[in-house]
């Protein structure tokens, strides 16, 4: 039987591994693949979690702090408590847009930095009574998913 399994490229992989071959699976049965990843710049930045990636919480939070501070302090300046809260809000969104594009982008150059970001494919060759136990195992350890091919029958197995 074989096991396929796909890992981010964390420290649970190799923890994995390890306890793959604590359970009697022999280090040559199995196989990890690192795959390449598509390093492209991104095009275009989708604001509404669409890519995982929202600029709109952070902002519209802080848009809405400097919005309530511009209309309390409002009632003391000339112009009043809905002009400066108008002018709070656009100066808070502008500060949030940018506060959290900066803060993304310097998260995104940090895991380049430390390497992380591909997927690694593992295949483990074990007998059909380890199945069980090595799907457990690659469970417990946060794999993206998993499917066993069964070698005999040439099938899969669900």
């Amino acid at each position: 039987m074989n096991v396929v399994a796909s890992f981010d490229h964390t420290v649970y992989l190799e923890l994995a591994i390890k306890e793959l071959e604590k359970h009697g699976i022999a280090k040559d049965d199995i196989f990890a693949i690192p795959l390449n990843e598509k390093i492209q710049p991104r095009k275009n930045i989708d604001i509404i979690h669409g890519g995982g990636l929202s600029l709109l919480d952070g902002t519209f939070a802080w848009g809405t702090v400097f919005a309530v501070i511009g209309v309390v302090y409002g009632f003391v300046l000339t112009g009043g408590p809905v002009m400066w809260g108008l002018i709070g809000l656009a100066f808070g969104l502008i500060f949030g847009f940018l506060f959290d594009f900066l803060l993304h982008r310097k998260k995104r150059q940090d895991r380049k930095k430390r390497g992380e970001g591909g997927e690694v494919m593992m295949v483990i060759h074990c007998q059909k009574e380890q199945v069980s136990k090595v799907k457990e195992i690659l469970f417990e350890h946060f794999t993206l998913g998993l499917h066993v091919i069964d070698e005999e029958n040439k099938s899969l197995v669900h």
